[in-house]
């Protein structure tokens, strides 16, 4: 961690927050995601700004105020909270435009250059975005930010991704995939995009609207669907599929940010299929026609060759490595 940075721990009131947060400017220019955070303190509560002014300017008068050595005074110390008081009287507010400074010429969450994020095959990465909110790409992902005064924008070209929407209703939160586009103010919600432009959209909280943008012809686009916590829309040509997913169902969409694969009763070629995503070296069915075996556990996402282990012991197939990839046949 940062030396210069206060950590925040425990559940401290505004004051206090506001406080550490003039101590932590004091020490020295914000980086992105400090800058982030205290955007997002700023937007939670009004008066987070008042408070902030509040202690700029008691931390000011403190370092320019010069005091005569007290007497001892009998009785008990004066509270902390007095001194600072008294120091703030009549004094400069040096530090509040310091503070409001470091915001202003920092990359805003208003307007930032695009930028592109790249996952390898089995890797995941999280991200802290300009406004406050959070995106974690899973394997072999690429997404490209583009945050501007009037809205807040990701392009999944290929992947998933896992977003936690600061609220902002002044700026929707908006993720592109493919012809599909999910559009939020404040949640959490899955993307995937799918083969060709389709794209799975699933919600874990709040309420995302999902609707097919037009088509290069011309005819209007499907949608908007509402999509509540607890479903998800799929898109397909033409139409998008809204359903009701169940909770064990929720919990395995969102496996993987655990490093986690978990399947249920899942056909062996679909689960073949999934352990791809994260395998560099690609799982090949030698007979796709053959596909009676249901697969069901947890595997790790860095370690495929545990559910090939899994295959060979529990179903009695069997896995030949090549140099360019590995075939799963049946067994002799």
């Amino acid at each position: 961690m940062n030396a210069n940075v206060v950590p925040l721990r425990g559940e401290p009131d505004a004051a206090e927050v506001a406080r550490r947060w003039i101590i932590r400017i004091d020490a020295g220019p914000l980086n992105a995601d400090e800058r982030a955070a205290l955007r997002a303190w700023l937007a939670a509560d009004p008066t987070h700004a008042h408070l902030l002014d509040e202690h700029a300017l008691l931390w000011a008068a403190a370092e320019r105020a010069s005091f005569a050595k007290p007497a001892p005074a009998p009785g008990p110390r004066p509270a902390r909270r007095l001194a600072w008081r008294a120091w703030g009287a009549g004094l400069a507010i040096a530090l509040v435009a310091g503070v409001a400074l470091q915001l202003a010429n920092a990359p805003s969450s208003s307007a930032s250059a695009p930028r592109t994020f790249i996952t390898a095959i089995g890797q995941q990465s999280e991200v802290a975005l300009p406004d406050g909110s959070r995106m974690r790409l899973n394997t072999d992902t690429v997404a490209r930010v583009e945050f501007d005064r009037q809205r807040r924008h990701v392009v999944i070209e290929k992947g998933e991704g896992l977003f936690e929407v600061a609220k902002d209703p002044s700026r929707p939160f908006e993720v592109d995939a493919g012809s599909t586009t999910a559009r939020a103010v404040g949640t959490r919600f899955i993307v995937r995009r799918k083969r060709g432009d389709q794209a799975d959209v699933t919600v874990f909280e709040g309420t995302v609207e999902v609707r097919r943008q037009s088509r290069p012809d011309g005819r209007s686009a499907t949608g908007p669907v509402r999509v509540a916590r607890g479903q998800a829309a799929q898109s397909a040509p033409e139409v998008l599929l809204a359903e009701v997913v169940a909770p064990e169902s929720l919990a395995r969409r969102e496996a993987w940010r655990d490093g986690r694969i978990v399947f249920a009763e899942t056909p062996l070629a679909e689960a073949v299929e999934e352990v791809n995503r994260y395998s560099p070296v690609p799982l090949v069915l030698d007979d796709p026609a053959q596909r009676p075996a249901r697969i069901s556990g947890a595997f790790a996402t860095r370690d495929v060759e545990v559910f090939l282990r899994s295959l060979e012991q529990g179903f009695g197939l069997r896995v030949q490595r090549q140099a360019d990839r590995i075939v799963i046949t049946r067994g002799a």
